[in-house]
């Protein structure tokens, strides 16, 4: 049987806690026979020899004044065992004859604090592992993790890997420091995800790591948060093997950044339109770009041309939707042309007009070929 060692602050709060019951003197000994915590300071940091004795036994030890144990004074020295595992000896001070009654108590009331104790240890060691292999699988490193020890890890958890991942970034809109800003959305999500690895991201993100069959539940999930107004916005990576995880959390990554600036509460990377991809270029090209192909154009310009987009090139249906002749329309693509040198009727050129509107921070938020 195995030896535990309880900590001192537990120690204290557990002989403190069983003198208000029993009203005795309390002293918990570990198994070396060292008196770590009692209700009579200064015996504190002593040696208990029947104490170190019991803390081996299936029996208490009773102590007299007559007999010789080192350390020890008048009383009844219980071992400590918790779930099979051995924690030392716990003794009251007294009269043997009159303390035997509180025994049970006593041994009770520790175990109580003992196993509950454990149990939040034990919370707390899979929260850490749960988060650390979140984050070595995400970035490749995490405290107190190696690659070697992923395996066990993720078995530890309970997680399969039988089938591709994906990776939810979750943000926090109205962050206000504190992790209840997520409920319900974060529980929500790992009920529907089905997740067993997540990890929080300083200051308000977390990142969550699902199974591939879940994708189908998550994004609706976060869809229907979106329209009931969660403080919440989430970007979706695409499914990938366990080994691109990290690529699955940078295009989560993506789909967030461009929710941000579109002002979405969902998006997936699976969904990526053009105008996503080109909101990852860099402001300062984005806004050459514009400048070099509709720099000439006026906004009346620049409407047209959207509506001409917005009606997939049909010069029928845009002279229709602007009141145009269908002349008049003609002429004013000739004067775009003669502005710009790209002719929106050509094919190859008509796509350059097009990326600048998309690119075009002055334009409305709508894609220009969006109905």
């Amino acid at each position: 049987m195995h030896h535990y060692r309880i900590s001192a602050e537990l120690a204290q709060t557990i002989v403190d806690s069983a003198k208000e019951v029993i009203g005795y003197d309390i002293n918990l000994i570990d198994s070396d026979g060292v008196i770590i915590a009692s209700t009579a300071s200064e015996r504190i940091g002593t040696f208990h020899q029947a104490g170190r004795y019991a803390s081996g036994q299936e029996h208490p030890v009773e102590v007299r004044d007559t007999e010789p144990w080192q350390g020890s004074r008048q009383g009844i020295n219980y071992p400590i065992v918790v779930d099979g595992y051995r924690f030392g000896a716990i003794g009251i001070s007294g009269d043997p004859e009159v303390c035997r009654s509180s025994g049970f108590l006593l041994t009770k009331i520790t175990e109580v604090l003992i196993r509950e104790q454990l149990q939040t240890h034990a919370r707390q060691s899979l929260d850490e592992i749960r988060s650390a292999a979140a984050r070595l699988l995400l970035f490749g490193e995490a405290p107190g993790l190696e690659f070697s020890s992923l395996q066990p890890a993720l078995e530890q958890l309970e997680v399969s890997l039988h089938e591709p991942l994906f990776v939810i970034l979750l943000e926090c809109t109205g962050w206000s420091g504190s992790s209840g800003a997520f409920d319900p959305p974060l529980p929500e999500l790992l009920r529907s995800s089905e997740s067993r690895l997540y990890a929080y991201l300083f200051p308000n993100r977390y990142a969550v790591i699902a199974g591939q069959s879940r994708y189908p539940a998550v994004v609706r999930l976060l869809e229907d948060l979106g329209r009931e107004g969660s403080a919440v916005r989430a970007g979706i990576g695409d499914c990938r093997s366990w080994r691109e995880a990290q690529l699955s959390y940078r295009h989560a990554h993506t789909a967030l950044s461009y929710a941000a600036a579109r002002g979405l509460t969902c998006q997936a990377y699976g969904s990526m339109r053009l105008d996503m991809l080109l909101h990852q270029l860099p402001d300062s090209v984005k806004r050459d770009f514009t400048e070099l192909r509709l720099g000439a154009l006026t906004e009346e310009d620049r409407t047209m041309l959207r509506s001409y987009y917005r009606h997939n090139l049909s010069l029928k249906e845009t002279a229709k939707a602007l009141f145009l002749h269908k002349n008049t329309l003609q002429y004013r693509l000739d004067k775009i042309t003669a502005k710009t040198g790209l002719d929106p009727r050509e094919y190859r050129q008509s796509i350059e007009l097009y990326v600048g509107l998309l690119l075009d921070k002055t334009s409305p938020d709508q894609e220009p070929g969006a109905g």
